[in-house]
């Protein structure tokens, strides 16, 4: 017997269209579930980030800080130097002050050798001529010092003046970073 074309085809064929609708189904159903997750994914990374006034009031304190801390650093630089100049430490002094103290020492030195000499003996000449040399080092280490010291250079400067200068420029940085910020929130405020 022959079966009927139709018949077999439209089992087949009801059976195929129940398939595909529960695969439509299904695909529809995880379509949607990748939809709500990257919905949930984005609205939750959009929630935690910050917004920018948040984080430019908390650079602006941030700065404010940090500019506490550089104001304090100073005031112990400050009386550090105090101290040390006072107590004579060579923290205090900068390294052309202390060519010029080391060229005091060696002429003082001289004139000790030159009281000891005997009068118009080789020894005493050798040590006149020694005390002229460090007299004229001398005069050249002032020169230079004076130069320096006008100049602005850091040679002029000591370990000590040096750390109150830079302190001084850190202070200068954040004021002008903590203007920066301040002006940011103003924007931020007015938007």
């Amino acid at each position: 017997m022959q079966r009927g074309i139709g018949t077999s085809n439209v089992k087949h064929a009801s059976t195929r269209a129940r398939t595909d609708r529960r695969n439509v189904k299904s695909l529809r159903s995880q379509w949607l579930l990748a939809l709500a997750a990257a919905f949930a994914v984005t609205s939750s990374a959009a929630l935690a980030q910050p917004q920018p006034a948040r984080e430019d009031r908390a650079q602006l304190a941030a700065d404010q800080s940090a500019l506490a801390r550089e104001a304090a650093q100073l005031e112990h630089d400050q009386t550090t130097l105090k101290a040390d100049s006072m107590a004579g430490k060579m923290a205090a002094e900068s390294k052309d002050d202390l060519k010029v103290y080391e060229d005091i020492q060696a002429i003082n030195g001289e004139n000790e050798a030159v009281a000891n000499d005997l009068p118009g003996s080789g020894q005493m000449s050798s040590d006149m001529a020694a005390l002229q040399r460090e007299e004229r080092q001398l005069d050249a280490d002032r020169i230079v010092l004076k130069a320096n010291t006008r100049d602005g250079r850091m040679a002029a400067v000591s370990a000590d003046g040096d750390r109150v200068y830079n302190d001084r420029l850190a202070i200068e940085a954040q004021k002008n970073r903590i203007a920066t910020d301040r002006t940011k929130v103003a924007v931020d405020e007015n938007r």
